[in-house]
């Protein structure tokens, strides 16, 4: 693997609940270990209060004493005093509810959703004396986003993982990691232009394992939600030091394109013996990251000011991941940019595939733009080419593979090769034969002039996803009464089974196009 050529950025997001009514929590402690651990090891703290907590002087009084290197910011849910403080009746089993309807902004109205953000954030500068510069939440809806930017300067957000169905909260097929211009139309897609993009980057939160979080509970029933495997401490991931090890590794210490990230912290409702030796852990390992030149270690309002400097657009970025920690001959990638993300994954000795691709369209709009969401639960989504979670059964993992001219699915000898010729393009060596390209805009696979191979995408006959009648150079989707196609711009395609096939041209070579007109 191609050592990376960019610096890498971790940010340490401590969220501040003022209620867990699940059950009896030491709400301050975390709050104290916390800092305490970030001071040991010099490391900058973005805190994130929730607004039963910015009301409650034990926990302002104890943020006013953070040390100046350290950033407050608005964890944004909705709770019972903010909502009732808006003059609306508060309809959740306990004073912070999860549920999407009650806790979260689509929820409300969008009307509703700004007088609370503006109360809310009102209250925020009369408690410090100074507006925030960020904020957060597992998700958010797009109305409510640019009014933090236009109405209260927010300049960063950082918004949860994907999964799927997990606390009742569907996240799938957005940008996998690093950080993304969202769509006015669609906070959680990246805009593919200036004019529709709202000027607040959005980082992924929690660490997703980048081989095996995408397909956990494949086995099992997808509605079910799936498990986490993150970097969070109270994770299995995040809590095994070995993992934590490995994550990092794979994060920092392989191509990205535009600089790898990963964000560290808890909130503090899980208690501190929930987090202490993963955090602990945690914080060691950044802190040796940062000796070692690898990341910088900043407040998410700073990356936010970089990110806007530098990048007029959501840039590239890519993950690469060569080596599972329990299985070395197993990895995976994945390229995201602001028209696609791909992501593929290998076994030495036996298959690659390219088990997910989505495309991002701006002009699609999110489900309660501009409604209250009824349900205790909601999904945001891209739109799918290939989704190897839901379109795949227990007896067939749905994917794009290579096939030999007499059907046979062509099979690794070594770990791809991995570089980045530029900070657009992830070239992945597969053999002597075959490599794939990822660029912007789409990718290329290349491979023999001659010898009749192909790249056959297939799916579980139970898939409920529409593709369209296969066209000449296009492949044509339904995904909820939404169109949309992607261009075969070289080689051809042909109906298959449960699927589709695609054919090189004389030169050996199949390209496809994600980007939209």
């Amino acid at each position: 693997m191609q050592s990376p050529r960019r610096q890498g950025i971790v940010h340490l997001i401590n969220f501040i609940r003022g209620v867990e009514p699940r059950e009896p929590v030491d709400l301050i402690e975390p709050i104290i270990r916390q800092s305490e651990l970030a001071r040991q090891h010099g490391l900058p703290v973005t805190w994130l209060v929730q607004y039963d907590a910015l009301i409650d002087p034990r926990f302002h009084d104890l943020l006013k004493q953070m040390p100046t290197r350290d950033e407050i910011g608005v964890w944004l849910e909705f709770v019972q005093p903010l909502v009732e403080k808006a003059g609306l009746r508060w309809r959740g089993r306990y004073p912070w509810d999860w549920h999407v309807n009650v806790g979260f902004s689509v929820g409300y109205a969008p009307e509703e959703r700004t007088r609370m953000i503006d109360i809310f954030l009102a209250e925020f500068r009369d408690t410090f004396g100074f507006a925030p510069k960020v904020a957060g939440s597992w998700f958010i809806d797009a109305h409510s986003l640019a009014h933090l930017e236009t109405r209260h300067g927010i300049t960063a957000f950082c918004n949860c993982k994907d999964q799927w169905g997990t606390d009742g909260y569907t996240l799938w097929g957005g940008y996998f990691n690093q950080a993304y211009y969202p769509s006015k139309q669609n906070s959680y897609i990246p805009a593919q232009t200036a004019a529709a993009q709202i000027n607040v980057p959005v980082f992924r939160m929690l660490g997703s394992d980048p081989i095996n979080q995408y397909e956990i509970g494949l086995d099992t029933v997808h509605n079910n939600g799936q498990l986490v495997l993150t970097l969070e401490p109270v994770s299995p991931g995040g809590a095994d030091p070995a993992w934590i090890d490995q994550f990092f590794k794979n994060i920092f210490e392989t191509p990205c394109l535009s600089f790898g990230y990963a964000q560290a912290g808890q909130e503090n409702s899980f208690g501190w013996p929930a987090m202490a030796k993963g955090l602990t852990h945690q914080h060691a390992r950044i802190a040796e990251l940062r000796d070692r030149g690898l990341v910088r270690v900043e407040t998410l309002s700073q990356s936010g000011a970089w990110f806007r400097q530098t990048y007029p657009h959501t840039p590239p970025s890519a993950v690469v991941a060569p080596h599972d920690l329990n299985n070395p001959r197993r990895g995976a990638l994945w390229y995201c940019s602001r028209h696609y993300r791909a992501s593929m994954e290998w076994n030495v000795g036996g298959e690659l595939r390219i088990r997910d691709i989505q495309l991002f369209d701006e002009r699609r709009a999110e489900p309660f733009l501009e409604t209250a969401c009824p349900g205790t639960a909601c999904k945001y989504d891209a739109l799918p080419v290939m989704d190897g979670f839901l379109w795949s059964s227990p007896e067939h993992r749905a994917g794009l593979r290579i096939l030999h001219a007499d059907g046979t699915a062509l099979k690794l000898t070594a770990t791809p090769q991995v570089s980045e010729p530029d900070a657009q393009t992830l070239h992945v060596q597969l053999s002597d034969d075959f490599a794939f390209i990822f660029t912007e805009s789409g990718f290329v696979l290349r491979g023999p002039s001659t010898d009749g191979w192909s790249l056959c995408a297939s799916w579980s006959p139970d898939t409920t996803t529409a593709l369209l009648p296969v066209e000449t150079q296009r492949l044509c989707f339904q995904h909820e009464n939404y169109s949309y196609a992607v261009l075969v711009l070289t080689g051809s395609v042909s109906n298959h089974a449960n699927g589709f096939k695609l054919h090189p041209d004389a030169n050996g070579a199949i390209s496809l196009g994600f980007a939209h007109s």
